[in-house]
């Protein structure tokens, strides 16, 4: 799958100019910033490999790393050893001031929090992620420190993102709405709020604001379009082989 997706990109990239038609679409950017778009596809394959693993077969891996692509790219390792040590101090003196974000799913302290409390609030979700339904609580060093503990693991962080994408999918009445539709609402909601209202993410998923917010004029991008694209990209390959890709 992987090597697929690099040969496949590479003839979006060179060979069919014709798909560079907008600047929000995913080949523009990984034109742009090439080295951060394959580390995203490796995050996306292990993804799909622990998903594999762990018997979650429900999910579809391609639609889960669709709604954190964007992050997925945007992350990096040095980046993350930066905050990880600001974090700290962050949640361990304050539940409020978490701005900072942890992992590849660049996920927030107040964020988790926010989702464990919707979750303990659902008896049928709660009794699905056990793993972490942990009211939200956070009064505790112990109890803080255990939350970002938990948030550097990939595995952990896909269970926080699958009960995001369950309670968002509930909350917006999405279950039979087109892959699209869901795609957009959900990744919108992961990037601004799960807490808006359905209009306003409407409205917000029309923003070119990706990577650097809509007030940067670099922000050429909307985010939940560059996950659509992997999304799409992706079930492309899942249907092709050629034979340089056969084993």
């Amino acid at each position: 799958m992987k090597l697929k997706l690099r040969i496949l990109t590479f003839l979006f990239l060179i060979l069919f100019p014709c798909f560079l038609y907008s600047q929000e679409k995913l080949a523009s950017y990984a034109e742009t910033f090439e080295e951060e778009f394959f580390q995203a596809v490796d995050f996306s394959n292990e993804i799909r490999k622990i998903l594999t693993e762990k018997n979650l077969s429900e999910y579809d891996p391609d639609f889960v790393s669709a709604i954190v692509f964007p992050e997925l790219m945007r992350y990096s390792q040095f980046s993350d050893a930066i905050e990880k040590n600001i974090d700290r101090l962050l949640h361990l003196f304050s539940n409020e001031i978490n701005s900072c974000s942890i992992g590849p799913m660049q996920m927030k302290p107040v964020f988790a929090i926010a989702l464990e409390r919707d979750l303990h609030a659902d008896p049928e979700l709660a009794a699905k992620f056990p793993m972490i339904d942990f009211n939200g609580e956070g009064e505790s060093v112990s109890q803080r420190m255990k939350r970002i503990e938990r948030l550097r693991k990939l595995d952990t962080q896909i269970y926080y993102l699958l009960a995001f994408i369950e309670i968002c999918t509930k909350r917006y009445g999405l279950e039979d709405a087109p892959v699209e539709y869901k795609i957009r609402i959900v990744s919108t909601a992961y990037n601004s709020g799960a807490g808006l209202g359905i209009k306003t993410l409407e409205e917000k998923s029309q923003r070119r604001s990706f990577p650097q917010g809509s007030r940067s004029g670099f922000s050429k991008w909307i985010y939940w379009e560059l996950g659509f694209d992997y999304y799409k990209l992706s079930k492309i390959a899942e249907k092709m082989n050629p034979p340089c890709l056969k084993k």
